[in-house]
């Protein structure tokens, strides 16, 4: 008779995927800025939203294009 407890699976319950990472930022942090060093040293400031939003119209446009999962 087994009476340990039940051990909590440390597993994830969510896909670790580039899509749940980058839905998941646009949801909860939508409003918070990224700031990213260009090579020329400049700054390139923009927020999660906006970032998600053109991640999908890039993703889009390379499906219209022909490119298609694993390609």
């Amino acid at each position: 008779m087994n009476t340990m407890a039940p051990v909590a699976s440390t597993m994830m319950d969510v896909p670790l995927s580039l899509n749940h990472l980058l839905e998941r930022a646009a949801r909860i942090f939508h409003g918070n800025e990224i700031v990213s060093r260009l090579p020329d040293k400049s700054l390139r400031r923009h927020r999660y939203g906006e970032w998600y939003r053109r991640t999908r119209a890039l993703g889009s446009a390379l499906q219209r294009l022909g490119l298609r999962k694993g390609d």
